[in-house]
């Protein structure tokens, strides 16, 4: 979809789909709902059940309703900028703009496809700063873009107008669209803590020290709003660079004892060719950006000389997190904690072995142990252990390549097979009793699925030994018709065709 066929998609077409799992993945519809002069739902949802809450429980009502310390009072202004903050940080050296990168940005078009924009925030190596935060922690910062409405950032109190927000955006992408809300959306009990707060009524936008314009935002919509840039339109599209958004009009809110800017949620939609969707977080920090990330520098031979174990350690590693899972139809939370230890490790291990290779890959591996999993929901659990399959598939097969060693490909492709093989294995053993007593299997049949997962079973505890034969064995299967399979059984058997001729079966 190009930006001249927005319009084809109101009428109907563009929904925004709440509640949801994550704010970022409705980004996208929430623009285009914008631009066509839609509307979205005005109170928020409850996004992540893991968040940490932005105040503390039990406190009394003026104490959570805002982060403002206990016995700290100030007077709210009569005016919409009538506060001023203490301190007003310089803004950041130009100089230091994007992190630096061989291939130039792409020049802003009017043709851009939609459907290809991704928060850059979660698909791109950045960093965030803000002007302070509220007892100086970096979880009011990582507030910002933790995917939940109901979390903020809440900066330190009295900086108001001349907060500020800065991110890095790599010099290979390009913003396309910046989206905030001008508030902290949560309703807390009876208390309102959107109305109860200031809210931003105008953002002055600029990139590397140059001024692209201000945005007037509507202080009443808890929405998420695509800053509108009226002296450059089409709103503030452009290369990468040091964007940094300074609040210079607020709304006082009701209770005159709240004087911190708050801000739940950040977006910022573009594309890059180096984009990895839902795969990073920024790097944070409070008062300046962080410097630009420099990885560490690749020894062929070290890792070459490293590969065997690190990949028996991954392998192995992966292997306990899938049996923490797979061993029982409810895992107590001893097996939980084994299964987060186990991945936790087992991650990191493969982000630091592919950072000197790859770091926006070791990165993504990274953002994977910060996303909110429900471990105690079976499907949530087991489409997160495929995913995280995938995401070691990158970073190994990025070694692979990287060494031209045919024998690291051959390794690292069995192993990989052997871990699908795994993943499918104990997703059917779980469900084989419960479905053919179901009755979904032919009728006559003996116990299809049960069969399947014996099968299944004796194939795993051969893998090691005589992976090839195995390997044979397990493409002449039938793959079976159940939904909830397709993906794990597909990848397995392709997996299985890159193991064949990486390993020349």
């Amino acid at each position: 979809m190009r930006r001249d066929e927005v319009g084809e998609a109101c009428g109907g077409h563009a929904k925004v789909r709440r509640p949801t799992p994550n704010v970022r993945h409705v980004a996208r519809v929430v623009w285009i709902l914008m631009a066509c002069g839609g509307e979205t739902a005005s109170a928020p949802s409850a996004i992540s059940n893991e968040s940490p809450p932005t105040q503390a429980a039990g406190t009394d009502e003026s104490t959570m309703a805002s982060p403002t310390s206990a016995g700290t009072t100030s007077t709210a202004s009569a005016s919409t900028t009538g506060t001023t903050s203490p301190t007003d940080p310089s803004p950041t050296d130009p100089t230091q703009g994007a992190t630096p990168d061989p291939t130039p940005a792409a020049a802003p078009t009017d043709e851009a496809d939609l459907d290809s924009l991704v928060d850059l925030l979660h698909s791109v190596r950045t960093e965030l700063a803000t002007s302070s935060a509220y007892q100086d922690r970096e979880t009011q910062v990582r507030a910002l873009v933790d995917g939940d409405l109901e979390t903020a950032w809440n900066s330190r109190t009295g900086d108001l107008q001349g907060a500020w927000i800065e991110v890095r955006i790599p010099a290979d992408a390009r913003v396309f669209s910046i989206h905030m809300t001008v508030g902290f959306t949560k309703l807390q009990g009876t208390t309102d803590l959107f109305t109860g707060n200031h809210r931003v009524a105008k953002v002055k936008v600029s990139r590397d020290g140059t001024e692209l314009g201000v945005a007037t935002l509507d202080v009443e919509s808890q929405r998420l709003q695509l800053l509108d840039n009226p002296d450059a339109p089409p709103d503030f599209d452009g290369p990468g660079g040091v964007y940094r958004l300074e609040l210079v009009e607020l709304r006082p809110g009701s209770n005159p004892r709240w004087q911190e800017a708050c801000i739940s949620e950040l977006q910022i939609l573009g594309s890059s060719p180096r984009a990895v969707e839902d795969s990073f977080t920024p790097t944070i920090a409070i008062g300046a950006l962080p410097p630009p990330y420099v990885p560490p520098p690749a020894n062929r031979e070290e890792i070459a000389r490293a590969h065997p174990q690190r990949v028996h350690a991954i392998d192995a590693g992966f292997a306990d997190v899938l049996l923490a899972l797979h061993s029982s139809a409810s895992p107590n939370e001893s097996d939980l904690e084994d299964l987060r230890s186990s991945r936790r490790t087992t991650l990191n291990r493969a982000a630091d072995f592919v950072e000197p290779v790859d770091a926006d890959v070791a990165a993504g591996l990274r953002a994977r142990l910060a996303r909110t999993v429900v471990w105690t929901n079976r499907s949530e659990a087991r489409t997160a252990l495929t995913d995280d399959l995938d995401a070691l598939a990158r970073a190994m097969e990025a070694v692979a390549t990287w060494l031209g060693d045919d024998a690291a490909r051959c390794r690292w492709a069995r192993a990989h097979a052997g871990l699908r093989l795994a993943h499918v294995e104990g997703v059917l053993s779980q469900d084989a009793e419960a479905l053919d007593d179901m009755d979904l299997g032919t009728p006559g049949d003996e116990p299809v699925y049960l069969d399947l997962a014996v099968e299944l079973s004796e194939a795993a505890q051969r893998w090691k030994n005589d992976s090839a034969g195995t390997a044979r064995r397990l493409e002449r299967l039938t793959k079976p018709a159940l939904p909830s399979i397709q993906r794990d059984w597909d990848a397995m058997i392709a997996q299985i065709g890159v193991a064949r001729a990486a390993c020349g079966w």
